[in-house]
């Protein structure tokens, strides 16, 4: 009997300081969430904010993008701030597909301290959405907005036009950019849609990334390994959400390349978007 006790009380003191140091938990998260209601022109917006005391020192922040359902995803970005309070921001902005209801799933986030090796999780809740037709005020806005355009490119158009009938010069087209190209043909390789294994798919974009990566930061060794890529990124002066950027992508690709469980379509999908996301922030258009 006394020993059932014990290890009764024991379970209780476990439960109570987890709950405890749950409370205590840093950083603090904030939430921005979206409306219940939404017009169908707007784009959804999710918003993390995870908060701490300078003292505290810096963390680690990774958050995947959520399942969605009705929603499709525009961006996600951060931003960083300091001051009596160190905030990170996490910015997810979704577009509405159709008219009806539209979820974002539960998903988690975690953070570290620097140089931690365990992950604190949050649960994200889901978050419903009504979609609602856009605003007759909206529709004409965005009528005058697309025959506005049309007007400018067509006196740019004709402006450019007159111009290039005066010009004696001629110019000669400039040679395409060799970094430019390989970052075409990088995100032309990984858009593809070809027969090939989710695991073939995976270890092609992972080179093709590894490629990207290389010439956009001037690496010199051609044949760096994803570990010696990343050594050199952690060892230079780049900003920290930018290094972690390229190191989430690397680990991702690699969870995927190497897990034992089959590859789901939306997994796959997932990677292939992020990939594409990347990749086309380098392309100068």
């Amino acid at each position: 009997m006394k020993s059932t006790l014990k290890i009764v009380a024991f379970l209780l003191i476990f439960f109570c300081g987890f709950f405890i140091s749950s409370l205590w938990a840093i950083p603090e998260l904030k939430m921005e969430l979206p409306s219940e209601t939404s017009s169908f022109d707007k784009p959804v917006v999710l918003k993390l904010h995870f908060e701490w005391s300078p003292s505290e020192g810096s963390y680690e922040i990774s958050s995947p993008e959520p399942g969605l359902l009705n929603l499709t995803s525009l961006k996600q970005s951060r931003s960083q701030e300091s001051g009596n309070i160190s905030r990170q921001t996490i910015t997810y902005e979704f577009q509405p597909v159709e008219e009806g209801a539209a979820v974002i799933r539960t998903f988690q986030a975690r953070f570290r301290r620097s140089g931690a090796a365990t992950w604190t999780t949050v649960i994200i809740p889901e978050q419903k959405i009504t979609i609602v037709k856009a605003s007759l005020f909206s529709r004409y806005m965005i009528i005058g907005g697309i025959l506005g355009i049309f007007v400018i490119i067509f006196v740019s158009s004709l402006a450019l036009l007159m111009a290039s009938l005066k010009s004696k010069a001629s110019q000669q087209p400039l040679p395409p950019n060799p970094r430019q190209l390989l970052y075409a043909k990088a995100q032309e390789t990984i858009a593809a849609v070809s027969s090939a294994s989710p695991k073939e798919k995976l270890t092609l974009w992972s080179s093709q990334l590894r490629n990207v990566v290389i010439a956009y930061y001037d690496i010199m060794s051609k044949n760096a390994t994803e570990s010696e890529i990343l050594a050199i990124l952690k060892g230079s002066s780049l900003p920290v959400g930018e290094v972690r950027e390229v190191t989430q992508l690397f680990e991702q690709l690699n969870t995927l390349r190497f897990s034992q469980q089959g590859i789901s379509a939306f997994d796959l999908d997932r990677m292939q978007q992020a990939l594409l996301q990347y990749i086309r922030g380098k392309i100068i258009i």
